[in-house]
């Protein structure tokens, strides 16, 4: 793979996170009414996004030349998500912390 081609893919990559953690708070805004106490097919598609998002940060990290500054991009926005993630997981399931 060419530089050229490796900065295209880290440049559109770097927003696939954020839309990923957007769809977990639009996906939690639509189904958290509906769901009931231990519906998977509603908690499943949450608990999905956290490895998914993880996963993204690797590879922008690694595609990345400024390696450096996608770390830390990676390091916060996974902190931050985190902390959505478990707070939307426990409004899906009906269970608290």
């Amino acid at each position: 793979m060419r530089i050229a081609e490796a900065e295209i893919i880290s440049s559109k990559a770097k927003y696939l996170p954020l839309v990923l953690t957007g769809f977990l708070i639009l996906w939690t805004a639509a189904v958290y009414q509906f769901a009931r106490y231990g519906d998977k097919w509603a908690t499943y598609p949450a608990l999905a996004v956290f490895p998914a998002t993880l996963l993204v940060h690797a590879w922008i990290v690694i595609a990345s030349p400024a390696r450096a500054r996608a770390l830390l991009y990676a390091l916060i926005h996974l902190a931050l998500q985190f902390v959505i993630w478990f707070g939307c997981l426990m409004l899906i399931s009906k269970d608290a912390f």
